[in-house]
């Protein structure tokens, strides 16, 4: 295979038709010293709740060849239902690199500002795309909208409610990895 892609080699298990898919189990040895090759079954992909994973299977020369690529999703609640302002709930960013948010909720009137911390610790405004009409800003007064961020290489964002009224505004997001 070509450029960065590592794959492992490994025989052909088959149902008598069909190729199954499967992982080397490195703590069995029984096979080689270097694992036993174990077929995947649902059971493997359940133990990875949130994991949003493909695999990708090629056969090369008599040898099945495999790699299982995706992504990390995890869902995030910074607002609940707040009805005064506050910071909200923190998000650690980890591995993730893009956040997309629902602000939603009864209040007449809101205001809410995007903020991230880098490695500093400083608090910094976050920009981001307000996917209705693809403008841009680090704040909003306005509901029912869904706005995404690049949340690479930062340490923490969160959603600072700093003004409402009427009735409650609720902040939840989902970060991918």
């Amino acid at each position: 295979m070509a450029g960065d892609k590592a794959f492992t080699q490994a025989p052909i298990i088959t149902n008598g038709q069909y190729p199954i898919a499967h992982y080397l189990d490195t703590s069995d040895t029984t096979d080689s010293p270097e694992g036993t090759f174990k077929p995947l079954t649902q059971n493997h992909l359940q133990a990875v709740e949130n994991l949003n994973a493909n695999l990708e299977l090629v056969i090369d020369n008599g040898t099945l060849k495999s790699q299982i690529t995706g992504s990390l999703i995890e869902d995030f609640v910074f607002h609940e239902s707040s009805t005064s302002p506050n910071q909200g709930n923190v998000l650690e960013v980890g591995n993730f690199k893009t956040l997309t948010v629902e602000i939603f909720g009864g209040s007449t009137t809101r205001e809410v500002e995007f903020v991230c911390r880098s490695i500093s610790g400083l608090n910094r405004k976050l920009r981001g795309i307000n996917v209705s009409d693809w403008s841009d800003g680090t704040s909003t007064t306005g509901t029912a909208e869904i706005w995404q961020f690049d949340i690479t290489g930062l340490r923490q964002v969160y959603f600072d409610l700093t003004e409402v009224s009427g009735d409650y505004v609720a902040i939840k997001g989902r970060v991918v990895a």
